[in-house]
């Protein structure tokens, strides 16, 4: 039987299972009036996400009837491009995706080895395709611009109306005061936002922080920053009524925001995560394995201020030297229901039995012991095969995990809920 003898439902079915490059060869393969056309446009225009991958869609006729297909009908979408793209960018600003609320552009280009590479040159393409997607993409309630070498200055993205979710972080490193001050006027319902809050050149974040401060309906926050003061942490802690996450990569370590909780809402805290935790190495002492070492007994010392912490996670983390000083470190956090770590080196995981019944002896309920990558799940098991510990095993959820170097994640009861 040939495949058009096949019935609609029959074909439908068969659509299901074939990916975008198999569907434009269908659709290649075929003339535009015949029922296999209809159905191939029947099934972009049912599916409600979509890539438009424009190193692979060069063909600009067949883009364009793509896009003319699943412009009225697609909700999500992912732009990918991995080199300037500006013929098949010309087609795409010929189209409105009304339907369109969250909108993924992924560009991986390395301007600096371009021969015709200029600072200036690479912000003003950027700029001007971020207002052409403000024109294609008009009612979109999220964006999310990721990649390397993003060169935006934050120019047009007030252009959109309904934005409530705003993550460029990978992309808002030469970001100018004046054009976040703006996004942030314009955005008032803002709940989600992920930021460089450094200039690129004089590494002063000052101006971001206050305009950040204006989102009273801010619930989620992530940042990167070269240096966050004590009075900028006491600023995005206490006038963010909303704020439930902060995520702080500080590569000036000295996590201000650990600080400020501790001493003002220790009891909001619910769970911290740690990726490459060092800290800053004190200037009054003598080497960089002696101001490790204080600040591991510092870090313990500080959970205990926490009674309401619930969840620790760890990925490539230093805060103990050997299993013996993480029992010590839940010994402070009896209310603790989660440890989670990235991996366990089996010659390091040995331990005193006592200190760990110590650590376990007044808790009310069982410790989950969780492990995202390991070899030995069953050693690991047996070792700690006790009634008040319960271990799992493999990934977390995204909103567990924190990535990236010298990141500090906290989930926070909010100081006003949502009502």
């Amino acid at each position: 039987m040939h495949i058009v003898d096949l019935n609609d439902d029959a074909l439908f079915e068969i659509m299901e299972y074939l990916d975008l490059e198999d569907k434009i060869s269908l659709w290649e393969a075929t003339e535009p009036t015949t029922r296999l056309a209809d159905i191939t446009s029947y099934a972009w225009r049912r599916q409600t996400g979509h890539i438009i991958d424009l190193d692979y869609l060069t063909n600009l006729e067949l883009l364009n009837s793509f896009l003319s297909i699943i412009c009225p009908t697609v909700v999500d979408v992912v732009l990918h491009m991995g080199e300037v793209r500006l013929p098949q960018m010309n087609i795409i600003q010929r189209h409105v995706f009304p339907k369109v609320r969250h909108l993924e552009v992924n560009i991986l280009m390395d301007w600096l080895s371009h021969p015709y590479y200029d600072t200036l040159l690479c912000n003003l393409w950027f700029d001007r395709n971020v207002g052409m997607l403000a024109d294609c993409f008009p009612n979109i309630q999220g964006i999310n611009l990721t990649g390397d070498n993003f060169y935006t200055t934050g120019l047009h993205f007030s252009k959109w109306e309904c934005l409530t979710h705003l993550y460029v972080v990978n992309a808002s490193e030469l970001w100018t005061t004046e054009n976040f001050k703006e996004i942030c006027e314009k955005f008032k319902n803002l709940k989600a936002l992920s930021i460089d809050i450094d200039n690129g050149y004089t590494h002063n974040g000052d101006p971001f922080i206050d305009a950040i401060c204006t989102l009273e309906n801010l619930e989620h926050l992530w940042f990167n920053a070269f240096y966050l003061s004590m009075d900028n942490s006491r600023k995005l802690l206490t006038k963010l009524p909303k704020l439930r996450q902060l995520r702080c990569n500080e590569s000036n370590l000295r996590w201000a925001p650990l600080i400020h909780l501790r001493d003002t809402r220790p009891e909001d805290v619910r769970s911290i995560a740690c990726s490459n935790l060092w800290l800053c190495y004190s200037t009054d002492v003598d080497s960089e394995t002696e101001a490790a070492e204080i600040f591991r007994v510092s870090f313990r010392q500080v959970l205990r201020n926490f009674p309401r912490l619930e969840a620790l996670h760890f990925r490539q983390s230093n805060i103990w030297r050997n299993v013996d000083q993480l029992w010590d470190m839940l010994y402070h956090c009896p209310h603790l229901k989660m440890l989670s770590i990235r991996t366990v080196y089996m010659s390091s995981f040995k331990f005193s039995k006592a200190r760990m019944i110590r650590a376990l002896r007044h808790r009310t309920e069982p410790l989950n012991f969780h492990v995202q990558d390991t070899e030995h799940q069953t050693i690991i098991t047996t070792m700690l095969n006790r009634p008040d510990i319960k271990v799992t095993f493999g990934p977390l959820p995204d909103q567990q995990q924190v990535f990236g170097n010298n990141c500090i994640e906290f989930h926070l009861h909010p100081l006003v809920s949502n009502v």
